[in-house]
């Protein structure tokens, strides 16, 4: 087996992994061409960002010479939280986010910031209208207090910061960073390449899944010796600022009376006769068989690929859970007498902002932090998806394998993905996870 690695301050294991094809290069392309969404322009590559409503649209410039820019996962519980996702990419760009247009810097006081309070000198930007998290903007100089807060030191919002930096990082103070997912074309132009922080998700979490050729290994399965021995009747979830608090709970006989069609997890849509997508037999496919005998019956997990879960969170992969809204309150609601209100206007969690992606879905997210909390729609609105990234890892780790089944066969539109190198290396690992 190979050496197993961790990070020294944090005890975080790190775990490489190779993406199973070599990324293509970006095209070369006239700079006159703004609008294109990669342009090698000698030393510089500029590369087009857009969220799904077209708020943002800017661009981002990396050195030529160094595509694909190598990055890593966080899997960190501040970017999970702020984010919804279970593990969070970013890359380092040179100076600014430019306009789409024209090479003037982009006016980033249109997106919604916010600033994780453990993360000092930290400030996130996302769209107020789709909710994608595009860009995270550094304060260099303020490191050594982010060393004695002790923040995760090699991950980019933590107390490293981004390794070494450039003389132009050193003379304005700050650098920016990009969502991996927010690049309109990321494969080829970013190469993930291990996975930090890990201590945190208590289980591996995406790491055991996001693996790839060639990788090192990590014992499995590895979880926490801090978590609890019995698994408690309700999981919380919540997002960073805390505007979004809610309890699931395990599957009861409401949780058999909706009637949903099959998702593309489960039987893709552009093969699968659409008699059969319809779940004509009423299979009760979110519920799943227990975690061991005597267990409690689980919920059905899964990934997503798709440009539309892609171009709402800035994230190429898209973790959820898929849960019956009867079992699904607000913490300050009363166990078992209320459930999530999602339909009526007056009635819905006060933080959090609705996005019609497109026409019967419904995209939730909070409206404070920027935090990928729900997705439903008109055809089963009994049954919505949650992100897997805001479960407190404290009560069953990240991928909380007690409470959901992951789908091992399918990536939710893989064929889709607009990083097919990311998604195909996904369900590659999922296929020979051993759960």
């Amino acid at each position: 087996m190979p050496d197993q690695h961790f990070q020294s301050a944090t005890r975080s294991p790190i775990f490489l992994f190779n993406t199973p094809t070599t990324p293509p290069k970006p095209d070369r392309r006239a700079s006159s061409l703004n609008l294109t969404d990669v342009v090698v322009d000698g030393e510089l590559t500029y590369c087009r960002a857009t969220c799904h409503c077209r708020r943002c649209d800017f661009r981002v410039v990396f050195r030529s010479k160094s595509i694909p820019i190598p990055s890593y996962f966080c899997n960190c519980s501040s970017c999970r939280h702020n984010t919804g996702q279970m593990a969070f990419i970013t890359a380092r760009i040179v100076g600014e986010p430019l306009d789409a247009e024209v090479d003037k810097p982009y006016r980033v006081d249109i997106l919604q910031s916010y600033r994780p309070k453990e993360r000092v000198g930290v400030e996130r930007y996302f769209c107020p209208t789709c909710s994608a998290n595009m860009l995270v903007r550094i304060d260099v100089s303020k490191e050594e207090e982010a060393v004695k807060n002790d923040e995760p030191m090699d991950c980019a919002l933590g107390r490293n910061r981004s390794g070494e930096l450039t003389d132009e990082n050193r003379a304005v103070g700050w650098e920016w960073r990009v969502a991996g997912g927010a690049l309109r074309v990321s494969d080829g132009i970013i190469e993930p390449k291990y996975h930090l922080n890990l201590a945190s998700t208590m289980d591996g979490g995406f790491a055991d899944h996001m693996k790839g050729p060639g990788s090192a290994v990590l014992p499995l399965p590895w979880r926490s010796p801090l978590l609890p021995q019995q698994q408690p009747k309700e999981l919380p979830g919540y997002c960073h600022c805390r505007s979004i608090e809610f309890v699931l709970s395990r599957p009861g006989e409401a949780a058999k009376r909706p009637r949903a069609p099959f998702p593309d997890l489960i039987y893709p849509v552009d093969v699968t006769l659409r008699a059969k997508q319809q779940n004509p037999q009423d299979v009760k496919w979110w519920l799943s068989a227990p975690h061991s005998p005597g267990d409690p019956t689980r919920y059905l997990a899964g990934y997503c690929a798709c440009d539309f879960c892609r171009s709402t969170s800035a994230s190429d992969i898209q973790s959820w859970g898929f849960i019956a809204l009867a079992h699904l309150r607000e913490l300050h609601q009363k166990p078992g007498e209320e459930s999530m209100e999602l339909f009526c206007e007056h009635l819905r969690p006060k933080g959090l902002k609705q996005y019609v992606s497109s026409p019967g879905r419904y995209r939730e997210f909070c409206g404070t932090c920027g935090a990928t909390a729900f997705w439903w729609h008109a055809g089963r609105p009994e049954v919505v998806v949650g992100s897997i990234g805001l479960l407190d890892a404290n009560m069953d780790g990240v991928r909380a394998e007690h409470w959901f089944l992951w789908h091992r066969d399918r990536v939710g539109f893989v064929e889709a993905s607009p990083n097919q190198a990311m998604a195909k290396s996904l369900q590659a690992g999922m296929r020979v996870w051993d759960e």
